[in-house]
């Protein structure tokens, strides 16, 4: 049970590297490195937030947790992508709604896999 959980965790990563790669596929300067780094340090961040946020629903802060869920990732992204990459504000703008998209995408593959993995 335990080496599953973990692996099933692990997958978030390579299911995102691809598309974060195709965001910035005419962009030489950065290789998969860059990008796993990138994914990395976000992924953390949205576990700890996801954290944060189940701590305030557990003590039926509900508005505060749904407010943080709504406003922080966008927030997130948007930063750490023009930080990251050096963007301009229109460049890590539209990269931010992709990646939005993309995130979504990822999550749903990851939520399949775990209910096919957990059958």
């Amino acid at each position: 049970m335990a080496f599953t959980q973990k692996f099933l965790q692990a997958l978030l990563l390579p299911l995102s590297l691809p598309f974060l790669w195709m965001l910035f596929a005419f962009r030489r300067q950065f290789v998969m490195f860059d990008h796993a780094v990138f994914a990395l340090y976000s992924l953390s961040f949205m576990c700890i937030l996801m954290s944060i946020i189940a701590i305030l629903a557990k003590y039926e802060y509900i508005v505060i947790a749904s407010l943080l869920f709504a406003f922080v990732p966008p927030f997130h992204m948007f930063s750490q992508l023009r930080n990251a990459y050096s963007l301009t504000k229109f460049e890590a703008l539209w990269r931010t709604i992709v990646l939005l998209f993309i995130a979504l995408m990822s999550l749903s593959f990851f939520a399949v896999i775990v209910t096919l993995a957990s059958v």
